[in-house]
């Protein structure tokens, strides 16, 4: 019985921690009093690494400020499609995420996440992305650096 009880102990714990991580995690956040989206803004060079599928040769990105909700984020022109990726950041704007989403027709869509990096002053947004394009899948890492 006491085994039981400590089982169900843990396990309300585990619950408890888990609504409280992904309370910041939902699109768009919820009980934050600021995002820092100020530092996500700007010019980058981008690596692009495909395990699956093909690249595009994507060299350049320019992220705005989203127009929607205050933690949203635009990577303007992504891949060179000439449509706009939207992200959002999380509570301490190190995390973001890609929620599904079709860009232009609905010949391409993507789903993702990633990081926020700022290593003495050098920054970078690192992120994984599933693309479904014309009906093929590219499983892609992006490196986007200041």
């Amino acid at each position: 019985m006491e085994t039981q009880s400590r089982y169900v102990s843990m396990l309300l714990v585990l619950v408890s921690l888990t609504l409280f991580i992904s309370q910041c995690d939902q699109i768009p956040p919820q009980n934050c009093s600021t995002y820092d989206t100020a530092k996500f803004i700007g010019n980058y060079n981008v690596s692009e690494f495909c395990q699956q599928g093909f690249g595009h040769g994507f060299t350049f990105a320019t992220i705005n400020p989203g127009n929607g909700a205050e933690n949203e984020l635009d990577f303007v022109n992504f891949i060179n499609s000439g449509q706009t990726m939207k992200a959002y950041i999380d509570c301490e704007g190190t995390y973001f995420r890609i929620p599904q989403q079709t860009l232009g027709s609905s010949a391409l869509s993507m789903v993702g996440e990633g990081n926020y990096f700022n290593t003495g002053g050098f920054e970078q947004l690192q992120f994984d992305l599933q693309l479904n394009e014309f009906g093929q899948a590219n499983y892609c890492t992006y490196t986007f650096s200041k």
